[in-house]
């Protein structure tokens, strides 16, 4: 299973967000770290096989792959 952090502040984000303008990147939405590796935590305990292969979200949400 792979597992995508989210959008996190992070100062290397912020450091490069200028770059993303024609993607429309903002803050918006964005999560600290410690909030990003405790729900990542929190998926990773309740996964089972059935998760094989699938992509989630660090709250477990599936992304389309």
């Amino acid at each position: 299973m792979l597992l995508h952090p989210g959008t996190v502040h992070t100062e290397r984000f912020y450091q490069h967000i200028d770059k993303f303008k024609d993607l429309k990147v903002s803050d918006a939405g964005a999560v600290t770290p410690s909030f990003s590796v405790e729900q990542m935590i929190a998926t990773i305990d309740r996964v089972t096989l059935k998760d094989s292969g699938r992509f989630l979200l660090y709250d477990g949400t599936r992304l389309p792959w």
